[in-house]
């Protein structure tokens, strides 16, 4: 029989191709809608999961009720997704069978990551029914390796930037196949405002306050942070492991994916760098650690309720690293030496010749590591204290590394891990009552609130010690039944660099700034006046509990009863510190009035703290400032 001719055969192949193309496509149209149906029927876009993933909140604008706190329109698949849940979810189910292009990691399957992961998990479709797409840049993001944990990073409190003042939090993905060296190449994701440079101080608080800066998240590989953090500004890192399933791990680090380079507007108050962080754990059911009965949202506060966090009866933090600072490895290391070893680390800081001297030279093998040791990290503290190279500290650090490097190795554990944990300090909030008699008005009642933070002598891990942090604390006091607002304090800062070591340039450097209306003395009643106050000083350390701060200074203020509008000061605090729960402060100053009637005043303050509880506190105070008053009360923190 003879053979067809050769067009036929290709004719009917090409209708065979084409025909079978048709039905592969229709097939993926109908498997699509199938899933739609039953996403609409599940009422899929009224899961909690759905809308944390296209972050809704409650808008009374929206005809729906909500929109999305992102502001990037590319971000949604729908013309209206930023406010309609299901449009949105339709959407996004037709998008992921959408044909692969010549750039598959612009696939809707790669860039929404985390609506990919939750959807094919939730409606349990098969992925054989849709492209199969290579998201290489998302593999690329996470090194090419499985994410075995999500960790929150804590970095402490920095009281040089006013974004940083009540600390700042990030999320690391671990893999296993990590070693300890290459942990710090694990990636990280950050939220924060986009700033532009040169920004005046003013005009950052305002628009940092007012939501005037678009914010958004960045990632970068973790040694950035750990140098930043931890050389650079000196604040200790706590790391808290989170025991989340595989599944829930995948979900986080997909979701944190296709977050990357979507803009929000940053409040500093509330919605702000800890708030969003914490957002994306919360799409683990069972995980609620942002504060609701707040309108603001403090690091410690999320990190204190992530710490306490269970679920199913075992806690959501499976295991908890310090990473120290390199001021507190000096500190560390500096308080574990003995006296003898100390006083030579001083001498050969001022000389490097003493090495080569008796006074070195005659110290046994340990004793020298141990001098060695601590001048390694001293130098290298002093490093990140230079804004500039300097050679002087580079050649020094050379010499001290090479005389180390001439003495055998050796692995010594210098001192216990710390157990003061961010999650267990005392909650940041503060009432105050207490009792009062005053020499001028006689006996009172008072009522202090003070909504953030800590001060030098209920400070903990989380804050920075024998320092000050203080925003909007009020004071109320009530006289012969005359109620009279005592003070506003806007914002207060006070920064102690404690001096530990007493060595070069860790010589205590101070500073405070105050913006608030306040009683022109301790003897009168409805006698505010507003101040702006900025000082200057050093502390010095006597031993291991009392520390000293002197301050130089001055301030402007609304002139009353001849006071005059600027003085100049001078003051001196003492600051006594036997036991953690147990601290005494007194201080004095003598304010100079440039103009006015009054020419000088002088102030005295003492105050005694101890704490039985947490959250609990008593206080014996004494002040005079024309009058003098003493006063007890007790403080309850929330």
């Amino acid at each position: 029989m003879p053979s067809p001719p050769l067009f036929l055969v290709l004719l009917i192949s090409v209708l065979f191709l084409h025909s079978a193309e048709g039905n592969t496509d229709d097939q993926l149209s109908s498997s699509v809608d199938f899933l739609i149906d039953r996403a609409i029927d599940s009422s899929v876009s009224h899961e909690v999961v759905w809308r944390k993933l296209i972050h809704y909140e409650e808008n009374s604008s929206s005809p729906s009720g909500l929109r999305s706190a992102i502001n990037s329109k590319k971000f949604f698949l729908s013309d209206d997704g930023d406010i309609n849940p299901e449009a949105e979810l339709i959407a996004t189910l037709r998008a992921f069978s959408d044909p692969v292009g010549v750039d598959s990691n612009a696939h809707p399957q790669c860039l929404f990551r985390g609506r990919f992961v939750w959807l094919r998990s939730l409606l349990s479709f098969d992925i054989s029914g849709y492209p199969e797409v290579k998201c290489s840049l998302y593999e690329d993001w996470i090194s090419g390796h499985t994410v075995d944990s999500v960790s929150m990073v804590f970095a402490t409190g920095y009281l040089g930037n006013p974004a940083s003042y009540y600390g700042h939090t990030l999320l690391k993905f671990n893999s296993e196949a990590s070693s300890p060296h290459s942990e710090l190449l694990n990636v990280s994701v950050n939220y924060g405002a986009i700033v532009p440079k040169n920004e005046g101080p003013i005009r950052y608080i305002l628009k940092g306050i007012f939501g005037g800066y678009d914010a958004g998240f960045s990632h970068i590989d973790y040694y950035f942070h750990n140098h930043n953090y931890g050389e650079t500004e000196l604040r200790d890192l706590w790391e808290y492991e989170l025991d989340f399933t595989a599944e829930e791990v995948s979900l986080i680090t997909a979701h944190s994916w296709e977050l990357l380079g979507q803009e929000y507007t940053y409040f500093f108050f509330r919605k702000n760098c800890v708030f969003r962080m914490a957002e994306i754990l919360e799409l683990i059911d069972g995980v609620e650690i942002i504060p609701r009965d707040r309108i603001w949202t403090i690091p410690q506060v999320v990190i204190e309720n992530l710490g306490s966090l269970e679920r199913n009866g075992r806690p959501v933090v499976s295991r908890i690293i310090h990473h120290p600072s390199r001021q507190t490895r000096l500190y560390t290391k500096h308080a574990q030496i003995d006296e003898h070893s100390r006083t030579v680390l001083e001498k050969i800081i001022d000389d490097n010749s003493v090495l080569e001297r008796q006074i070195f030279t005659g110290l046994d093998v340990s004793r020298k590591q141990d001098v060695l040791d601590v001048a390694l990290d001293y130098y290298q503290y002093r490093k990140s204290l230079e804004k500039e190279p300097n050679d002087i500290i580079n050649e020094a650090h050379r010499l001290i590394l090479a005389k180390r490097f001439s003495l055998p190795a050796r692995a010594r554990v210098w001192g216990a891990e710390n157990e003061n944990h961010p999650h267990k300090d005392r909650d940041p909030s503060l009432t105050r009552l207490g009792v009062f008699h005053n020499s001028e008005l006689g006996y009172g009642v008072g009522l202090l609130v003070r909504p953030a933070y800590y001060d030098a002598l209920d400070s903990g891990a989380s804050h920075v010690r024998n320092s000050q942090l203080g925003m909007g604390e009020t004071e109320l006091v009530i006289f012969d039944g005359h109620v009279d607002l005592r003070k506003i304090e806007f914002i207060s800062v006070e920064s102690v660099n404690g001096a530990v070591t007493g060595l070069a340039r860790d010589n205590g450097n101070a500073w405070k700034f105050k913006v608030g209306v306040e009683a022109e003395n301790l003897s009168c009643q409805q006698c505010l006046i507003g101040k702006i106050q900025a000082d200057y000083g050093y502390s010095r350390r006597l031993g291991d509990t009392v520390l000293f701060v002197g301050y130089l200074g001055g301030a402007m203020q609304t002139s009353r009863n001849g006071s005059g509008s600027l003085n100049v000061k001078t003051s001196l605090a003492v600051i006594f510190s036997p036991e953690q729960n147990f601290r005494i402060m007194a201080s004095f100053e003598n304010r100079q009035h440039l103009h006015g009637l009054r020419k000088q005043e002088d102030l005295v303050t003492t105050r005694v703290r101890y704490s039985w509880d947490k959250n609990w506190d008593a206080q014996l105070a004494y002040r005079k400032h024309v009058a003098t008053e003493s006063s007890i009360s007790i403080g309850y923190y929330w």
